[in-house]
C-alpha cells in the first residue's frame, strides 16, 4: 500500500493530478473490496466453502495492481514494444506473488485468482486512461528509484494489517473470536 500512495504522490508531482485521483479511487476501492471480503469471513463466516474462498488475497491484488503500472511509468521513454514487455513483466510479477501465497499456504487458489483479477482491473483501468506521452529522463529515473526505495525499505517489515482487519471484524460482528477456514 505504501507503494500505491507513493505512486499517487509521484503522479501529482508530475502534474498528473487527474490521473492520481483516478488511480487513488480505483486502488482504494480495490483495497476496500479486499478488506470487506476478509471482514465478512472473519466476523460472520461469509465465504464460499465450495472453492475454499475466505477473502480476496491482498498481496495478489496489490501486486497485480501496482507492478504493471509502475513498470509502465518506468518504461515510458522506450519503444511501445519494450513498454508492453515491461507491463507484461509487471503482470507476471503479480502472478508470481499470488502463486507464492498459495505455495506458502497463506491463501487458496480461488483467493489468489480473485485478488489477481481485482488488481488487474485496477491496473488495466489506469493503463487505459493514462497519458501516453514521454516523460523527462529525470522523472523516469525518479520513478524507478522511488519504487525501489519503497520496496526495499519495507521489505521484511511486518505490517499488522491482518491484525487490524481481524480486530475490525470482531468489533463489527460482536464476536469474541474470528471464524477460521
Amino acid at each position: 500500500m505504501p507503494v500505491g500512495a507513493v505512486f499517487a504522490s509521484w503522479l501529482v508531482a508530475s502534474g498528473r493530478s487527474r490521473e492520481a485521483f483516478s488511480w487513488a479511487l480505483w486502488f482504494g476501492a480495490a483495497i476496500l473490496v479486499a478488506v470487506a471480503s476478509k471482514i465478512a469471513f472473519l466476523g460472520w463466516g461469509l465465504g464460499i466453502s465450495a472453492i475454499d474462498f475466505t477473502g480476496v488475497s491482498g498481496h495478489a491484488m496489490l501486486a497485480t495492481a501496482l507492478l504493471p503500472v509502475c513498470a509502465n511509468e518506468a518504461a515510458r521513454n522506450v519503444s511501445s514494444n519494450l513498454r508492453l514487455g515491461a507491463v507484461a513483466l509487471g503482470y507476471a510479477g503479480g502472478l508470481l506473488i499470488g502463486a507464492s501465497r498459495v505455495i506458502l499456504g497463506e491463501h487458496s487458489l480461488s483467493e489468489v485468482v480473485f485478488g489477481c483479477v481485482l488488481g488487474a482491473l485496477v491496473s488495466i483501468e489506469f493503463l487505459r486512461t493514462a497519458k501516453g506521452g514521454r516523460i523527462g529522463n529525470a522523472a523516469a529515473a525518479s520513478a524507478i528509484v522511488i519504487f525501489l526505495a519503497v520496496v526495499f525499505l519495507s521489505a521484511g517489515r511486518h505490517a499488522p494489517s491482518q491484525y487490524w482487519i481481524t480486530r475490525a471484524a470482531l468489533y463489527l460482528s460482536g464476536h469474541s473470536s474470528p471464524y477460521r477456514r
